[in-house]
């Protein structure tokens, strides 16, 4: 038996902001989450899936005409292949938002949104339960009404909610892990977060995600999870694919190596390239560009702000191929650290800090009151954070660390803070 466990599909989601850009590719953002459901119906359809879960807010606040008549459209393909389908709604398209009642064909069934329910397909092995949301607010948790695991079944717990500690989004129907989890069900389709996480593995409790992107705040694949079951058992996953058509990207085009302009360009046609090959050949792509790093092109680049987006834009249209659009260009780059031997030969403040610093770093030494200290300092900290690739980097206890390049790390730290400071309070004088 294999299902697909989906949620936040939004459907009539508005542009929001993107509405005051003449650029925009307003139609393709707009009919994405439609062509991401379709996606997502077709494999269904297809790829042999038995059931379909979606996890509320199928819709993105009260639908119109237009949009029922679409979902009811998708929920045939599914009932005349043979689908069965289990929704619920969520905050965004609570009962209480909506005028027009869904017709669901044979197969498609909706939860209560007034009591805990199962729903057993003794055809799969599956026992389904869920509640959807009455109203918006629903800031109770309900998750102890659900009802007890079917014992001769595969069972699936559905919820719309934000969990425990999680803090991206508003509270609804809160629960902790141990709530979840103690109720027996071999998985837990979550909706309600947008970014995908799976809270534990045994069972699985995952959000699935968003089906589709909306906003540059919501980037990289959107889809849905794909789980099989062999035996009352979960096999080869949870597993994520991937439904959207348009992705959100931030690009950071780090230019320390930078050395000219082409050195720039070439650095972003990479970034492009990559973009490009992270979907299918059909995906659009919407790009939020950071050029960022200490940069030998700073100047050249903060001086010519215009010039440079019309290069960028130049650029992203060459090797995206009408595939990308540029959301925003960002510059953050900022000036190259003088050599060090240059500081210390000024006569001014941060000349005689950097003389002051080379002269520590040569008589750098660990006076014993420190080592002691340290070495109290490493029996109270957890062997874990001491050990891999993130250590903790701690001079006298970390072989590799010494206390002179600890002094390096804050001459070069403290030295590029002054200078980058100064150089702020020129341009602003400027």
């Amino acid at each position: 038996m294999r299902f697909v466990h989906a949620a936040d599909v939004h459907l009539g989601s508005p542009l929001g902001g993107l509405d005051l850009r003449d650029d925009a590719p307003k139609d393709e953002i707009r009919g994405a989450p439609r062509r991401a459901f379709e996606r997502l119906v077709g494999y269904c359809t297809t790829e042999g899936v038995d059931l379909l879960l979606i996890a509320g807010d199928l819709f993105d606040g009260r639908a119109d005409l237009d949009t029922q008549i679409f979902v009811e459209s998708q929920f045939r393909r599914l009932s005349d292949s043979g689908v069965k389908c289990v929704l619920l709604r969520g905050n965004h398209d609570a009962a209480s938002k909506q005028v027009l009642r869904l017709r669901l064909p044979e197969g498609v069934h909706e939860l209560s949104v007034t009591t805990a329910e199962t729903l057993r397909f003794p055809e799969l092995g599956v026992a389904v339960h869920g509640r959807g949301f009455a109203d918006q607010h629903v800031t109770e948790s309900i998750v102890d009404s659900y009802p007890p695991a079917d014992a001769a079944l595969f069972n699936i717990g559905m919820l719309h909610t934000s969990a425990t500690g999680v803090s991206d989004h508003e509270v609804y129907a809160p629960c902790s892990l141990a709530q979840l989890t103690g109720k027996g069900y071999g998985y837990w389709a979550l909706g309600h977060i947008h970014k995908r996480e799976v809270l534990a593995s045994d069972p699985p409790v995952v959000f699935c995600g968003n089906l589709q992107g909306r906003h540059p705040k919501e980037t990289g694949a959107k889809g849905a999870t794909l789980v099989k079951v062999e035996d009352g058992v979960i096999v080869d996953g949870p597993s994520h694919v991937d439904f959207d058509v348009l992705r959100w990207h931030t690009i950071t085009v780090d230019l320390e190596d930078a050395r000219d302009e082409g050195d720039v360009l070439d650095a972003l046609e990479r970034k492009i390239n990559e973009t490009l090959a992270s979907g299918d050949e059909d995906m659009q792509h919407a790009v939020r560009i950071e050029l960022a790093g200490r940069s030998l092109m700073h100047r050249d680049i903060v001086d010519a702000p215009a010039t440079w987006h019309d290069r960028i834009q130049q650029v992203v249209a060459d090797t995206g191929r009408d595939r990308v659009w540029i959301e925003r260009i960002r510059i953050s780059t900022i000036p190259p650290l003088p050599a060090i031997d240059v500081l210390r030969g000024r006569e001014d403040m941060v000349g005689e800090l950097a003389r002051e610093l080379a002269e520590m770093r040569k008589a750098a030494s660990m006076p014993s009151a420190l080592g002691t200290s340290l070495k109290v300092l490493e029996e109270k900290i957890p062997a874990a954070l001491l050990e891999g690739e993130d250590a903790l980097a701690i001079p006298g206890l970390s072989p590799a660390v010494t206390l002179e390049k600890v002094f390096e790390q804050v001459e070069r730290d403290l030295l590029s803070r002054l200078v980058d400071t100064e150089v702020a309070n020129e341009e602003e004088g400027r």
